[in-house]
């Protein structure tokens, strides 16, 4: 049989149809279901050349993510349906590399690191942040701050110069801090000028090379950077955070962003 290819608007009652013919595939990625779900529900999904397609016997071969957020966000999407494929095509199916969330919003990678991060912060409770989430932080002029920021120390080191710390030294910006003085206490941290560095920032420098903590660990790394960053506590000698401090200043870092770009609610 020939290979054909038609659009479709596909209802969540079809979906579960179609999921009922998904066998062997691969394991189910549920963050990523989460993440097509909550672009349905905005009105944010894209159709693209990417189908639902079917192995000649009937049996899916692509497309159980998308057809799993379809019923989850329980509203009807238009997409390419593909039949007839032949049944080992379903090794060539997405063999490429993913794309970014830099490829997804055009920004650039650390600019998009700390406009993810925030997005996170924001819209968290909604699900995983989409690129559209992404791209609406960046757009309200926190990408513009940031690349300044990065402008002025355009110096990298591991973990002292990650999303995490940079997004925290926005942030107290966007808080009413001077912004020469916080661009200038980055960049002393980032050069390692010690003898410019309040003991507040001794500390968390000390604490870095002493402990091992994946930079992309926001929980561990953003709460931190969030109390370093805030002047009260520049002679603070031992940078500590107790659990219930951590959430605080997530909260407090949250209810900044929501009021800078403009959300009300998740």
């Amino acid at each position: 049989l020939p290979i054909e290819t038609k659009m479709m608007l596909i209802t969540p009652e079809i979906a579960k149809k179609y999921l009922e013919r998904n066998t062997e595939n691969r394991t189910l990625r549920p963050s990523w279901v989460n993440t097509l779900a909550l672009a349905i529900k905005n009105n944010e999904f894209i159709t693209t050349h990417q189908s639902i397609a079917f192995s000649e016997s009937g049996r899916l071969l692509d497309g159980q993510h998308r057809l799993h957020a379809i019923v989850q966000s329980n509203k009807p999407v238009n997409m390419l349906v593909t039949t007839n494929l032949a049944e080992n095509a379903f090794q060539a199916i997405d063999c490429g590399i993913k794309r970014t969330i830099s490829d997804l919003t055009g920004l650039q990678n650390k600019t998009a690191d700390v406009c993810r991060l925030f997005a996170y912060l924001i819209f968290r409770n909604s699900g995983k942040a989409t690129a559209a989430h992404t791209l609406k932080i960046a757009q309200s002029g926190i990408a513009d701050l940031h690349d300044e920021l990065f402008n002025y120390c355009n110096a990298t080191k591991k973990i002292v110069s990650c999303a995490s710390v940079r997004g925290a030294a926005i942030i107290h910006i966007l808080n009413g801090q001077s912004k020469d003085i916080v661009f200038r206490n980055y960049a002393n941290l980032v050069q390692y000028n010690f003898e410019q560095l309040d003991p507040v920032y001794l500390s968390f420098l000390k604490q870095i090379n002493t402990t091992y903590v994946s930079a992309s660990n926001v929980n561990y790394y953003f709460p931190k950077a969030l109390k370093m960053f805030d002047f009260k506590n520049k002679y603070i000698s031992s940078l500590r955070i107790k659990e219930s401090e951590s959430i605080e200043l997530m909260h407090f870092a949250r209810e900044i962003l929501k009021t800078y770009v403009g959300v009300n609610d998740d």
